[in-house]
C-alpha cells in the first residue's frame, strides 16, 4: 500500500487497515507466514502519521493473533500480539539519494529514520518488518514448561518419562578416575 504524500493534510492524519477487508494487507500477512508466523486472527493496524514538511512522524499499533511453537516442548502456544511503534520518516529528493546514499543508509540505522523518495510512503515493507520486530523471540506455552525428554522426546508437562537419568558427558570424569586410582 503506498499512501501518497501530496493528499495527506498538514498535521495528524489517521488511518486504519485490516487484513479482513484491506486485500493489500492479505499480501503483508501472506509473506510474514513465508516467515514461519501463523495467523490465527486478522491483522489489524492503526496509524498515525503527522505530516511536518518534508518529514513525517509515524506512530503506529498491530493487533493480531499468531500461534507459535514453545520454545521447550514444542507446542502451539496462542499468543495474542498487540505492538507499537514510532518511525520518523524523511522525504529526499532522488539526486539527494544517489550523492549520500552510503550516509543515508548510516544515518537510518542509527537514528531509526526510513528514508523515502517521490510523492508515496509504502507502508507494506513498513509493517512486515513491524510484525517480524513483534514476535518475541522465544515464546512458551507457560512459565514453567518442563520440555521434552532430551532421550526419548516425550514431553514432561504431560508427565514423567520412564528414562533412566543419566549424568550428562563431563570431561572431567576422566580426571576423576585417576585421582581415585591413587
Amino acid at each position: 500500500m503506498k499512501l501518497m504524500v501530496s493528499q495527506m493534510l498538514e498535521g495528524e492524519n489517521a488511518f486504519h487497515f485490516s487484513s479482513k477487508k484491506d486485500d493489500w494487507m492479505k499480501t503483508v500477512v501472506h509473506d510474514a507466514e513465508k516467515l514461519g508466523i501463523l495467523f490465527s486472527g486478522p491483522l489489524d493496524v492503526d496509524l498515525k502519521i503527522t505530516k511536518l514538511e518534508p518529514d513525517f512522524y509515524l506512530k503506529g499499533e498491530l493487533k493480531f493473533s499468531a500461534t507459535l511453537p514453545c520454545a521447550r516442548c514444542a507446542e502451539s502456544v496462542p499468543l495474542p500480539v498487540k505492538h507499537g511503534f514510532e518511525l520518523a520518516l524523511a522525504h529526499v529528493t532522488a539526486s539527494q539519494a544517489r550523492h549520500n546514499e552510503a550516509a543515508l543508509a548510516e544515518e537510518s540505522d542509527e537514528l531509526d529514520i526510513n528514508f523515502f523518495q517521490g510523492n508515496e510512503i509504502e507502508l507494506g515493507a513498513i509493517l512486515s518488518e513491524q510484525i517480524v520486530l513483534s514476535i518475541p523471540y522465544k515464546a512458551l506455552c507457560r512459565p514453567d514448561c518442563r520440555g521434552i525428554c532430551q532421550s526419548c522426546g516425550k514431553n514432561l508437562n504431560q508427565g514423567d518419562c520412564a528414562c533412566v537419568a543419566v549424568n550428562p558427558l563431563n570431561p572431567f570424569t576422566a580426571l576423576k578416575q585417576l585421582k581415585q586410582g591413587h
